[in-house]
C-alpha cells in the first residue's frame, strides 16, 4: 500500500472525526442564532432543521447525480471540497476574526453580526451541509452498493456514519470536549481545521487508484439509476398503447430464472413495458431499453407505487425527530445542569442521546429480523410518548418560572434540573434509531436481489429528512392555528418563557396517535392486498413482510379477465 493511499486512509477517518463535530456544533447551533444573533428561538429551529432535514436527504440527490456520469464516485468527492470551504466561511462569520476589516465590534453579541458576517455564514452554511451529506455518499458508496452481497447489515451502515456503534466511544468522547469550549470561534475553528486537513490527505489518491480498491463493480453505478428505470418504464408503455396484453402475450425475460419480483395483477398499464413485439428478433428489441423493459424492471416500479401511500407517515416521524435538536436543546439550555455540586451541560443530554441511538441497534435488528414493519409501529408509538412526556415536563417548566417570575427574565437559569428532560431524550432517540433502521429493512425486504442497496438505503434516510423539513412549515401553521382557536395567542412567541411549547407537544401527541393508527390501517390493507396481486398465487402468494426474492409465478389464463388497471 503506497504512502498516499495511507495518508487518504487517515484523511476518510479524519473526515469521519470532522462529522461528529459537526452533528454536535450544528445541533448546539440554535442556541447560537439565539443568544449571539438574536433571532428568536422559532427562526433559529428552523435554520437548524434545514440542515438536518437537508442533510437526510442531500445523499440521495448527490447519488443519483452521480449516476448520470461515467465517474460517479468523482462527484461526492469533489464536494467533499466545499465541506472545508464551508467549515472555513462559517469560521471567518463569527464576530472576532473580521471585526477590524467590517468596523464591528468583537463581541458574542447581535450589534456584532455585520452584513458581511451574516454572507459568509449563509454561504458557508449550506457548503457544510452538502460536504457532509457527500461523505455519507461516499461510505454509501463503499460499504452499500456491493451487487456480489446480498447480506443487507452490510449496506446498513450507508446513511449513519456518525452513529454508528464502532464509533460509539469516540462520538461520547468528542461531544463531551467540544462541551467544555465555550467561545465560538473555537468551536468553528476545530472542525474547520480537521476539515481542511482530512480532505487535502483524502484527495491525495488518484481516481483511478481509488476505484481499483474499492469492491467489484462499484464504478458501475452509472449504467442505470431509478429515475431512469421509472423513465424506461413509462415511455416504453406508452409506446405500446396499442398493443394488446394478453395471455399469449410474450413479456420480456418471462420464466426466467434470473427474475426475482413476481409478476402482480395491478397497474398492468405498466405490464405493456415487457410486451416482445412479434415480428422482431428479441435481440433488436434488446438494444432499444426505451421500448422493451424486462418483468423485473416493471415490478420494481410497481412496487415503489404501492408503497407510496405508506411514506407520508413515515415522513411524519421525521417532523417528530426535528424537535429533539432544536426546541428540546433551547429548553435544557437555562435549565439547571448540576447534579449535586458537579456541573455539566445539555452536551450530556446530546451524548445519552447518541448512546440510546447506538445502543438500539440491538433492538433494531431484532425487529428487521421479526418484522420491519413492526418496528416502524413501535417507533411511532414511542414517538406519541416522547410528546406526552416533552408536555409533561415542559408545564412543569413553565410552572417554575411563573412561580418564581422568570417570565421576563429568560437569560436566568431556572431553578429546574436539566434531567428531567432525559426520558424525552431517551424516547426520541429510540424513535430516530427504530425509525431509520426499519424503514431502510422494510424497504431492502421489497428490493432485495432486485436492485443495487445504495438506493434504497439513501431513500429510507430522505424519507426522514423530508419530515424534518416539514416541520418547518408544521411550526407555522401550528402558530397560526393557534391564534384562531382558544385565546388567540399564537402558541411561539419571542422567548420560550412566554410561548406554550406544551400545547405544542400535546397537539403533535394527538397527530402522532391518529398517524399510528392511519399506518396500521394502510399496511394491513397493503399487505392484504399484496397476497391477492400475484398473478397465479392466490393460495400461496408470498407475504409483503417476506424479502421479495420470490420464484417467478407463471402468468395464469384468466389474468386478463380479472385484471383492470387500478
Amino acid at each position: 500500500m503506497s504512502f498516499r493511499f495511507k495518508a487518504s486512509i487517515v484523511g476518510a477517518v479524519g473526515l469521519i472525526c470532522t462529522d461528529i463535530m459537526t452533528g454536535y456544533v450544528m445541533r448546539v447551533l440554535s442556541t447560537y442564532l439565539t443568544d449571539v444573533w438574536g433571532l428568536n428561538f422559532t427562526h433559529s429551529a428552523a435554520i437548524v432543521n434545514m440542515w438536518e432535514g437537508l442533510s437526510k436527504m442531500l445523499p440521495l440527490a448527490i447519488a443519483l447525480i452521480s449516476s448520470f456520469f461515467p465517474k460517479p464516485l468523482l462527484v461526492p468527492i469533489l464536494c467533499t471540497i466545499s465541506y472545508a470551504i464551508g467549515w472555513i466561511l462559517m469560521t471567518l462569520s463569527t464576530p472576532p476574526l473580521l471585526a477590524r476589516s467590517t468596523g464591528t465590534c468583537s463581541d458574542y453579541h447581535a450589534d456584532c453580526i455585520g452584513h458581511t458576517q451574516k454572507i459568509l455564514f449563509y454561504i458557508g452554511f449550506p457548503m457544510v451541509t452538502v460536504g457532509m451529506s457527500s461523505i455519507v455518499v461516499l461510505v454509501a458508496f463503499i460499504f452499500g452498493n456491493d451487487e456480489e452481497d446480498d447480506d443487507e447489515s452490510r449496506g446498513m451502515i450507508a446513511g449513519d456514519i456518525a452513529n454508528h456503534p464502532l464509533l460509539a466511544f469516540p462520538n461520547y468522547i468528542i461531544n463531551i470536549a467540544l462541551s467544555y469550549i465555550k467561545p465560538w470561534l473555537a468551536r468553528f475553528a476545530i472542525p474547520s481545521f480537521f476539515s481542511v486537513i482530512s480532505v487535502f490527505l483524502f484527495l491525495l489518491v488518484p481516481y483511478e487508484e481509488r476505484v481499483e480498491r474499492l469492491p467489484q463493480g462499484i464504478d458501475g453505478l452509472a449504467k442505470e439509476s431509478p429515475i431512469t428505470r421509472a423513465m424506461r418504464v413509462l415511455v416504453a408503455s406508452v409506446s405500446k398503447l396499442r398493443h394488446k396484453l394478453d395471455d399469449q402475450t410474450r413479456l420480456h425475460e418471462q420464466g426466467h430464472p434470473r427474475i426475482t419480483l413476481p409478476r402482480t395483477r395491478g397497474l398492468r398499464f405498466l405490464d405493456k413495458a415487457a410486451i416482445v413485439v412479434p415480428g422482431k428478433s428479441l435481440e433488436e428489441q434488446e438494444k432499444h431499453k426505451w421500448t422493451l423493459c424486462t418483468i423485473t424492471d416493471v415490478e420494481k416500479i410497481k412496487l415503489a407505487i404501492r408503497m407510496a401511500p405508506l411514506i407520508p407517515s413515515i415522513v411524519f416521524c421525521g417532523v417528530i425527530i426535528s424537535i429533539g435538536n432544536t426546541y428540546f436543546i433551547e429548553q435544557a439550555d437555562n435549565l439547571n445542569p448540576k447534579i449535586g455540586k458537579w456541573k455539566t451541560s445539555t452536551s450530556y443530554l446530546l451524548a445519552t442521546y447518541d448512546s440510546t441511538k447506538q445502543s438500539m441497534v440491538v433492538f433494531g435488528f431484532l425487529f428487521q429480523l421479526i418484522s420491519p414493519r413492526a418496528g416502524i409501529c413501535t417507533a411511532m408509538f414511542l414517538s406519541v410518548l416522547c410528546c406526552i412526556t416533552a408536555a409533561k415536563v415542559e408545564q412543569r417548566r413553565l410552572h417554575v418560572i411563573t412561580r418564581h417570575g422568570l417570565i421576563d427574565k429568560p437569560d436566568q437559569r431556572i431553578p429546574m434540573s436539566m434531567y428531567w428532560m432525559l426520558p424525552q431524550f431517551i424516547l426520541l432517540a429510540m424513535v430516530d434509531s427504530l425509525l431509520e433502521a426499519n424503514v431502510k429493512s422494510f424497504i431492502l425486504r421489497r428490493y432485495q436481489n432486485a436492485s443495487r442497496l445504495l438506493y434504497p438505503l439513501l431513500f429510507a434516510r430522505a424519507i426522514t429528512g423530508a419530515g424534518v423539513l416539514g416541520g418547518i412549515l408544521l411550526v407555522y401553521l401550528a402558530g397560526r392555528f393557534s391564534k384562531r382557536v382558544g385565546r388567540r395567542v399564537n402558541w411561539f412567541q419571542e422567548s420560550l418563557s412566554r410561548s406554550r411549547m406544551d400545547h405544542y407537544y400535546w397537539a403533535f401527541a394527538v397527530l402522532c396517535t391518529a398517524n399510528l393508527a392511519l399506518f396500521l390501517v394502510l399496511s394491513f390493507y397493503f399487505k392484504c392486498r399484496s397476497g391477492r396481486e400475484y398473478i397465479g398465487a392466490e393460495d400461496n402468494a408470498p407475504e409483503m413482510e417476506m424479502p421479495a426474492v420470490a420464484p417467478y409465478i407463471e402468468v395464469a389464463p384468466e389474468a386478463e379477465e380479472e385484471g383492470g388497471d387500478d
